[in-house]
């Protein structure tokens, strides 16, 4: 049991339908902390990537565009994400050390924002300066996936669009 205590990810597992697409929600636990019912707790056995990758990686707007498209294919009600969908979901063969360390950096970043952002001694301008940085980092994460699978102008604006 001991082995579930460590940093993973933990993702909502019922999957929100938003208008013509969804959104996986998806965090990382750096405290190692096991939690049931409402969340799938993934634990990367696969060390090739770190988990901050894959984190990054599920909240992208390709992979939300892909999982809606591909794995639920258009589904307009609930649906649960589970390992078996999980592994459907395409990893990029290669990455090398510099890209993994930006995406590392990219949620270590997110994670410190949004620690900020929820601080109830914040508020005001303050907020909405941190509001924007962490509209900013997630920016900067989907711009790095797109490069990541090739992704052309065209095909970009067709995901974009779709997520709005």
């Amino acid at each position: 049991m001991q082995k579930f205590y460590q940093p993973h990810i933990v993702a909502q597992r019922i999957v929100a339908h938003i208008k013509d697409h969804i959104k996986l929600t998806v965090a990382f636990d750096r405290d190692g902390l096991f939690s049931f019912n409402t969340v799938t707790n993934i634990l990367v056995s696969n060390k090739k990537y770190p988990e901050e990758f894959i984190v990054a990686l599920l909240n992208s707007n390709l992979i939300q565009y892909y999982t809606y498209k591909f794995i639920y294919q258009n589904a307009i009600r609930s649906m649960d994400f589970y390992e078996a969908y999980a592994k459907q979901i395409p990893v990029p063969k290669e990455l090398s050390e510099k890209q993994q360390q930006k995406f590392v950096s990219f949620v270590n970043q997110m994670l410190s924002l949004q620690q900020r952002y929820h601080d109830e001694k914040v508020s005001g301008n303050e907020k909405e300066k941190l509001e924007q940085q962490i509209k900013n980092v997630d920016y900067e994460i989907d711009e790095e996936v797109y490069k990541l699978y090739e992704i052309t102008p065209e095909e970009k604006k067709i995901i974009e669009e779709s997520l709005k």
